[in-house]
């Protein structure tokens, strides 16, 4: 399996003079220590994907799965570490009960329940 890597297919060799430099072979021939590291994570990337083959078509199920569990796992530390996550809030956070989810909600809920408790204003009519 070959994939074009590096110049992405665009054609760069050191043998076009695209910006005024000079075209003779023998001053291209100077490999840099990066080109030296692309041969080698190339080679290591070509073995990577043959070795990965046969795993391709499951990467997606494996994905979703493990998707689906880091939420499971998310849920039964919640549950079994309660009484820890209540201890730091009131140890470290000063907070005698969990703080409310959204402090505007609180405000709204607040301001809800006394219009709930408090009569319309009885409107006077004019005949």
């Amino acid at each position: 399996m070959t994939q074009i890597r590096g110049t992405a297919g665009y054609h760069l060799s050191g043998n076009q003079n695209h910006f005024g430099g000079s075209s003779r072979p023998d001053a291209t021939a100077d490999t840099s220590p990066l080109d030296a590291i692309r041969q080698q994570t190339s080679k290591l990337e070509d073995l990577l994907d043959t070795m990965a083959e046969p795993l391709k078509p499951y990467l997606p199920v494996i994905g979703r799965f493990l998707i689906v569990v880091t939420f499971i796992e998310d849920a039964l530390r919640i549950v079994t570490q309660w009484s820890d996550q209540l201890t730091y809030l009131h140890d470290y956070r000063h907070s005698e009960s969990p703080p409310p989810h959204n402090p505007q909600h609180t405000k709204d809920r607040k301001l809800y329940e006394t219009k709930l408790t408090k009569p319309p204003p009885q409107k006077s009519r004019a005949v």
